[in-house]
């Protein structure tokens, strides 16, 4: 189980590829660019969580949540390991540990067994389902891949590639990555072009890792 290094339950933007892995790609292996390609990793991975509304790379997670029935669904997927999942049933009371027997871990949501078991309390004092805490649930987990997917790795390491032939980089190593600029007024100016909208085929293969949002 992971339980260390837990972070807040969004997106992190957590680097889905390496440096090297660029730069085999682009073969540059350039120092200059080291930073560049970093940062551009970064932005990337980052672009892909916010369109797939969970995190990539394989990350400690504590999140809270109201029940959806008797089930739990994650703000992360696909779900890797549940370290707990605990419950409260008045906001001011502190969480206690629903036991292990009582899960059901599938790929995007947690199931709690006999949960009536868990209610009780608030059946007994004729509360309904609309009163109880929208953080009555605390989840501590991880989700996402270990090893990135590798149709999901290839296009971030294409759009990062497109980042940095797309940023005008100055120095060493430009002309080697076909790197595009344009020279207004007889060489007064440089036009920049600006990485923008995703290509149709990196969202073909976003979309197989969309979480939907109930």
């Amino acid at each position: 189980m992971l339980t260390n290094n837990l972070i807040q339950d969004v997106s992190q933007g957590n680097p889905i590829i390496t440096v090297a892995e660029v730069q085999s790609y682009m073969n540059n292996t350039d120092a200059s660019l080291t930073s560049q390609i970093q940062t551009c990793i970064s932005a990337i991975s980052q672009t892909w969580e916010s369109y797939c509304n969970t995190v990539i790379k394989l990350t400690s997670l504590t999140g809270y949540y109201s029940l959806k029935g008797n089930k739990i669904y994650t703000n992360n997927i696909p779900i890797n390991s549940v370290t707990s999942v605990q419950i409260r049933l008045v906001p001011t009371e502190n969480y206690s540990t629903i036991p292990e027997a009582n899960l059901i871990v599938n790929n995007n949501y947690i199931q709690i067994y006999n949960y009536d078991l868990f209610l009780f309390p608030y059946h007994a004092t004729n509360y309904s389902i609309f009163d109880f805490d929208e953080q009555m649930i605390k989840v501590i987990y991880s989700a996402g891949y270990s090893d990135c997917p590798a149709d999901l790795k290839k296009i971030t390491i294409e759009a990062v590639s497109t980042m940095i032939e797309e940023s005008n980089i100055q120095g060493p190593g430009k002309s080697r990555l076909g790197i595009k600029t344009n020279t207004a007024g007889g060489g007064a100016g440089t036009e920049t072009y600006n990485f923008s909208d995703l290509d149709e085929k990196w969202k073909i293969v976003l979309d197989k890792y969309k979480r939907l949002v109930l």
